[in-house]
C-alpha cells in the first residue's frame, strides 16, 4: 500500500532504533490483536472484579459492567482504559493470555519485545520485570496490524461516540488520549494510533 511504501522510503536515519525500553500503554495494541484473533468483536464480556487493577481508571468500568469486545477494545485503545485491557485478558484463563502475547510476538519475529501484564502498567515493586519493546519491534507491528487486523486501528480512530454497556446503557463520553483526534486539521486523516506514557 501507500502508506508501506511511505514508511520504506522515508526511513533516513536510525539511532538505537533495536534498543528494548519500556512501551507503557503501547502495550495495548498487542492485547488488542491477541483479542481480536481468537474472538469476534459482538460477544457480551463481563468485566470481574480481578479486572479493575487501577481506580479510577480511563474508563470508568465498574464490576458486572457488560460491554461487546468492540467496545472494550475502544475503551482500551481511544481512552487507555488499563482495566479494559485486563477485562480482555480475562477472556482466557490467568496469564495464558500475557502467554499468547509473547508467542504471537515471536511468532512474528519481534525479538525485542516481551510482555508482562496486558495493560502496559509499570509494575509496583521496584526492578520488577517490564512491558518492553524497540522502535523497529514497534513500526513492524505497526505494519502488521495494517496488512492484517486493521480493525485494530479502525477502532483506534473512533472516539466520538458515547460509550454503551452491551444492553444498550449509556456508560460515558469516550475522552481519547491522543489529541490528533479531537484536531479538525487531523482527525480525517488518522489511521489509527495508541499513546502511551508512564513514569518509566
Amino acid at each position: 500500500s501507500d502508506i508501506l511504501c511511505y514508511i520504506r522510503l522515508s526511513l533516513l536515519i536510525e539511532k538505537n532504533s533495536r534498543a528494548p525500553v519500556p512501551i507503557a500503554s503501547l502495550t495495548k495494541l498487542l492485547t488488542a490483536a491477541v483479542g481480536l484473533s481468537r474472538y469476534p468483536l459482538d460477544p457480551r464480556v463481563t468485566v470481574n472484579p480481578a479486572a479493575l487493577v487501577e481506580s479510577p481508571d480511563a474508563g470508568f468500568l465498574r464490576s458486572g459492567d457488560r460491554f461487546t469486545l468492540a467496545e472494550l477494545l475502544r475503551l482500551m485503545l481511544v481512552e487507555s482504559s488499563n482495566n479494559a485491557a485486563y477485562a480482555v485478558a480475562e477472556l482466557e484463563s490467568p496469564g495464558q493470555f500475557i502467554d499468547l502475547m509473547n508467542e504471537t510476538v515471536r511468532g512474528w519475529g519481534l525479538t525485542a519485545t516481551t510482555f508482562f501484564n496486558p495493560s502496559g502498567l509499570d509494575p509496583q515493586i521496584l526492578n520488577a520485570e517490564i512491558n518492553q519493546s524497540s522502535a523497529t519491534d514497534l513500526l513492524r507491528l505497526a505494519v502488521y496490524l495494517l496488512r492484517e487486523q486493521p480493525e485494530v486501528w479502525q477502532l483506534s480512530r473512533q472516539f466520538s461516540q458515547p460509550v454503551y454497556t452491551a444492553d444498550g446503557q449509556f456508560h460515558h463520553e469516550i475522552k481519547p488520549t491522543n489529541q490528533l483526534l479531537v484536531s479538525s486539521a487531523w482527525s480525517s486523516q488518522i489511521v489509527g494510533g495508541k499513546t502511551g506514557q508512564t513514569d518509566r
